[in-house]
């Protein structure tokens, strides 16, 4: 689970192109490993960076920050029942 800003920006100050492609070599490398991914985003104007970055099915978009832990308790449940 990645709770983030989710914007591809690093301490180096690079951003866009190359952020976004970090943040996609990353989710694919864990994903090799067996690391399934999901990210949460509260941020309505962020969805096509994310789909970028972890793909159509790979993050949701929160209305706002109250949902947040209303997301993080489904999450937790989902996977306890698995």
């Amino acid at each position: 689970l990645i709770v983030s800003d989710c914007k591809p920006v690093d301490y180096d100050h690079y951003e866009g192109r190359r952020g976004i492609g970090d943040v996609r070599q990353a989710v694919r490398e864990a994903k090799r490993s067996g690391v399934k991914t999901l990210a949460l985003a509260i941020d309505t104007q962020a969805s096509d960076h994310l789909a970028q970055m972890f793909g159509q099915r790979g993050f949701r978009i929160l209305p706002d920050g109250k949902s947040l832990a209303r997301a993080m308790a489904r999450l937790h449940e989902h996977l306890l029942c698995r």
